[in-house]
């Protein structure tokens, strides 16, 4: 699956799989939730994590509400982060039955308590019945 990692600082972004994507754009069907996995390592310490998420439609970042923005509660992360540690973080987006069918890209990223990309990724994605 093609995704672009786009300005990782605090860590390398190894993997990235989405639950049944494997070509782009990922269709994400109404009423489900998509799961994101990443496989990444440190390359700095850090005492938080927090995801913030955007759908860029039209070229336009449109941020995304997440239930739980902490990555260190229920997605895999272990808080502290330590440098040269790798981990695998889990997230998902629910997918409302009242989005509209449109395509757009996700931004993801993963932040830390200096408010630096731990990873971010971005993806073509399709909203689907």
């Amino acid at each position: 699956m093609q995704f672009v990692v786009s300005g990782s600082v605090g860590g390398v972004l190894k993997q990235l799989s989405i639950d049944g994507c494997t070509t782009v754009p990922c269709t994400l069907r109404k009423g489900t939730n998509a799961v994101f996995k990443v496989d990444f390592t440190m390359n700095s310490n850090s005492k938080t994590a927090t995801s913030v998420v955007d759908g860029i439609i039209a070229g336009v970042p449109i941020p995304f509400k997440l239930p739980e923005n902490d990555a260190c509660k229920g997605q895999g992360l272990d808080c502290p982060l330590t440098s040269g540690k790798s981990y695998t973080f889990v997230g998902s987006i629910p997918v409302s039955n009242n989005y509209p069918e449109i395509r757009l890209v996700v931004k993801w990223a993963v932040v830390d308590d200096q408010s630096k990309n731990i990873f971010c990724w971005m993806v073509p994605v399709m909203i689907s019945a």
